[in-house]
């Protein structure tokens, strides 16, 4: 959870600073942070790794 409003407030900021759209970049950055956790625990699945 709090890493979903870190990855939503920088994402916001970087709109704010940018020029762009906040919501649409904080939701960008949020799909962007979460896709890469997914891919990261579906390749420790496929390798059979696990936390001890």
């Amino acid at each position: 959870m709090l890493v979903g409003v870190a990855l939503l407030s920088t994402g916001a900021m970087v709109g704010v600073l940018s020029g762009g759209p906040p919501l649409r970049r904080a939701l960008r950055q949020l799909a962007i942070g979460f896709g890469a956790a997914a891919i990261t625990y579906a390749l420790g699945l496929l390798f059979g790794v696990g936390a001890v």
